[in-house]
């Protein structure tokens, strides 16, 4: 399998929890989560290279963690919910780090 193969089994993970009858919990975490490796998938399907994804989710994930920090430090008011950018930032920190061990199972 490879990082794109693997990238799309992931988000079908996801779909199969977002489903009637998935897990009950599917939240605004797991979608950002799901949003943020569709991204990753359009990337390498319209030919960005698996290793340059990989340089990039590298560096982008100190950032994700950082903005986690922040909310973490003081919550960004949300109409919706109290805690909904964290929940946010946590699903594409989680998605970030499972790109990363999926392009290293499969490429590395």
């Amino acid at each position: 399998m490879d990082f794109c193969e693997a990238i799309a089994a992931k988000i079908a993970e996801y779909d199969v929890d977002a489903a009637d009858g998935g897990v009950p919990g599917f939240d605004a975490w797991d979608r950002a989560a799901r949003d943020y490796l569709e991204d990753v998938r359009k990337r390498l399907l319209a030919g960005e290279g698996a290793a340059s994804v990989y340089a990039r989710l590298k560096d982008e994930l100190p950032r994700l963690e950082e903005l986690v920090e922040a909310e973490e430090a003081c919550y960004t008011f949300d109409w919706y919910d109290d805690h909904h950018y964290i929940k946010i930032y946590s699903g594409q920190v989680q998605a970030c780090k499972a790109a990363l061990a999926l392009y290293e199972a499969c490429e590395g």
